[in-house]
């Protein structure tokens, strides 16, 4: 997998001797079905052992095996960090959060990598993001959801805004006109008749406050209504009163007692979740009341909802980072521990001294660790590889995506031997499965990923839908060199967007599956297998 360097040698006889040709070029060479990680977290106390079976569902010789054991606590924030460096999207709230995370979790992990991993790029990646969010700025000074759109996002500006001062004061430079454009945007748009959320008004007076530039008004009208405010919502205000150097301002916004968390998860405006709103309660906490008792709660709260070590989206992910690190930060690695690694008759030894880094290339074979000592310490194990796509079945889950391939006559493709040259075209149905009436899924990612020996014939989209009645563009469209991706809306009624494939290279092809997913709330998603397809010269 990956890119194949090609070069091409001609020698040819001519009548003034022998001339030569040469030309290179690549390809890339990208397996039919997903690659696939599946990462476990373990507190392991010495003494204890434990045994790392194989991951189910690999294909044969294709899955790698990576296990991390430290004393150090900030190990468990590993996985989150890297997924959001890995995450393939970039909308305002995804390239902030992967900001947030570098920044805050930065010390935690770059210190345990050697200087040439990505992790010894931190600070490069940051500026990166800083930059792309400057490229989001549009004319209102705002910025966009998604690159190149001209209306700005009030809630993903907000959000934004917060992490880039964040950068700022920790010592990235923020061009001062993209920050004087970003303040006066928010403080202009903290009075819009049109917003009807306080918690949106609260994290942009938490965003004016960060950048020095508190508007006290509003602070105050918020303090006065704070039965509008939501958890995190609240805790926006109190970070704001508190940035001001109103300590006790602060406190004063904040709730009086802990009650249970029930927030319905939201998937598009303003962003949240019950992972969101508890851990950005943790980390105004940490700030303003540091000894608070509701602080080791709450982070079991956080901790309980990841799984495999991070959690359901980029924005939680990011949230729990933040407040996760500076608790980490604190806890201390006591630990005096000897252990083994056995697999396959080999035998790696380790203690607490440093972090034990264990890598094996197409691992089929259960890994044993034995340790024994005083302490704890985090075991991470990462098994990656490609999905056996027998074991791929169609399925819905809140979401329903159907692919659909019609020859230039208007008939199905299934089964029809393409000659090279021929067009087809494809449709991609998305409907939202069991919603009441109005009701809609926002920020749904179709992956269409195309099988080899077709190419894109014109990167231009259209939308139709079943009924008569026009339904809007998808939000975005990227044609990419090996698939198509779109984001849109699902809705109860479905929608079909269309586009053309060539049929370029003789041979027989896999056809990838199709697949479709709300960015902010993995329980929804939707797959429909491939199959096979011929391509006659």
């Amino acid at each position: 997998m990956g890119p194949t360097e090609i070069e091409v040698w001609a020698r040819a006889e001519s009548a003034d001797g022998v001339i030569f040709a040469n030309a290179n070029g690549a390809f890339p060479v990208r397996p039919a079905t997903a690659m696939d990680t599946v990462t476990t977290i373990r507190r392991l106390i010495a003494g204890d052992s434990l045994v790392v079976p194989p991951a189910e569902g690999f294909l044969a010789d294709t899955m790698d095996t990576e296990i991390e054991i430290d004393a150090r606590t900030g190990l468990e924030l590993q996985p989150a960090v890297e997924q959001l460096l890995d995450y393939p999207y970039g909308c305002v709230e995804q390239t902030s959060s992967r900001m947030w995370a570098l920044i805050e979790a930065g010390k935690l992990v770059k210190d345990r990598v050697e200087d040439d991993s990505r992790y010894g790029r931190i600070d490069d990646m940051i500026s990166a993001g800083i930059a792309r969010l400057w490229s989001m700025q549009t004319r209102s000074g705002g910025l966009s959801y998604w690159p190149g759109s001209p209306t700005a996002d009030r809630w993903g500006t907000a959000y934004a805004c917060s992490i880039l001062a964040e950068a700022s004061i920790v010592g990235f430079k923020i061009d001062a006109g993209f920050k004087r454009d970003l303040v006066q945007y928010i403080d202009k748009a903290l009075g819009d008749s049109d917003l009807h959320d306080d918690n949106v008004r609260a994290m942009m007076c938490e965003s004016l406050a960060a950048f020095d530039k508190p508007n006290a008004g509003w602070m105050a009208r918020l303090s006065e209504r704070t039965e509008r405010l939501d958890l995190e919502g609240r805790a926006s205000l109190a970070r704001a009163w508190f940035m001001a150097g109103e300590r006790e301002r602060a406190r004063s916004v904040l709730p009086r007692e802990l009650t249970p968390v029930v927030v319905k998860r939201t998937t598009g405006g303003r962003l949240t979740s019950e992972v969101s709103q508890v851990a950005s309660l943790v980390r105004t906490l940490k700030l303003i009341d540091p000894d608070s008792p509701w602080i080791v709660p709450l982070v079991e709260t956080i901790r309980k909802a990841g799984k495999g070590g991070s959690w359901a989206s980029t924005l939680e992910n990011a949230r729990a980072i933040a407040a996760l690190a500076n608790v980490l930060r604190e806890e201390p690695a006591e630990a005096n521990y000897t252990g083994e690694i056995q697999w396959d008759g080999e035998t790696l030894t380790f203690d607490q001294s440093k972090p034990m880094e264990f890598s094996e290339r197409r691992v089929n074979k259960p890994v044993e660790i034995q340790t024994k000592g005083t302490g704890e310490m985090i075991v991470m194990c990462r098994q990656k590889g490609l999905r056996d796509a027998a074991t791929l079945s169609d399925f819905d889950r809140g979401l329903r995506v159907r692919r659909k391939w019609t020859l230039s006559d208007g008939k199905p493709a299934k089964g029809h031997a393409f000659r090279v040259g021929e067009l087809v075209t494809v449709e991609i149905t998305l409907e939202a499965t069991g919603l009441g009436h109005g009701e809609f899924v926002d920020n749904v990612a179709i992956v269409d990923a195309l099988p080899a020996g077709f190419e894109i014939e014109n990167p231009r989209l259209a939308t139709s839908a079943v009924s008569d009645e026009p339904m809007p563009q998808p939000d975005r469209v990227q044609f990419l060199d090996d698939r198509v991706l779109l984001f849109a809306r699902a809705e109860g009624e479905p929608r079909t967007y269309r586009y053309h494939l060539r049929s370029v290279t003789a041979g027989s092809f896999v056809v990838p599956p199709v697949e479709a997913s709300c960015m902010y709330d993995g329980t929804l998603a939707s797959l429909q297998v491939g199959g096979g397809v011929e391509i006659e010269p």
